[in-house]
C-alpha cells in the first residue's frame, strides 16, 4: 500500500462523524488500519477482521517493507505496531462469518482489503 493510498483512506475516515463506525476487512499488519485510526475523531470505534494468518510469500525479501520473518505471529505483530490506537477492535476470524456488531443506522466507512480474489471478496 502507497503512501498516497494511506493518505487516501486517512481522508474518508477523517470524514467519519464523532462516535461513528469503520470497519477495515483485511488489516493485517496494521498499516491501513493505524492510519484510519489516527485519522478518525474522537469516539469512533474502528472494527478490524482478519485471521491473521500468513500466506505464502507475503513478505518475502522482495516485497515492500519486507522481509517479516513468517515465523513471527502475524496478530502480534498487528498488536504492536497499532499500539497507541485505543479505538481499535480486533475480531480475529474471516468475514463474513466474523464480523462487528451493525450499528443501527448502518456502518460510516467501510475498507475492504481482505482477500483480493473471487470467490473470496463476493462472499465479503
Amino acid at each position: 500500500m502507497s503512501a498516497r493510498d494511506l493518505r487516501v483512506i486517512a481522508a474518508a475516515a477523517a470524514r467519519v462523524p464523532s462516535c461513528g463506525t469503520i470497519v477495515e476487512i483485511g488489516p493485517f499488519l496494521g498499516r491501513s488500519s493505524y492510519a484510519i485510526s489516527k485519522a478518525a475523531k474522537p469516539g469512533v470505534v474502528v472494527y478490524v477482521v482478519d485471521p491473521w494468518e500468513w500466506l505464502p510469500d507475503d513478505y518475502g525479501p522482495d516485497m515492500p517493507g519486507g522481509p517479516i520473518d513468517p515465523r513471527a505471529e502475524a496478530e502480534a505483530l498487528f498488536v504492536e505496531y497499532t499500539a497507541g490506537c485505543s479505538n481499535i477492535v480486533r475480531i480475529n476470524g474471516l468475514s463474513p462469518e466474523a464480523h462487528p456488531p451493525p450499528p443501527e443506522r448502518g456502518f460510516d466507512f467501510v475498507f475492504i482489503d481482505g482477500d483480493h480474489l473471487s470467490p473470496g471478496l463476493i462472499a465479503t
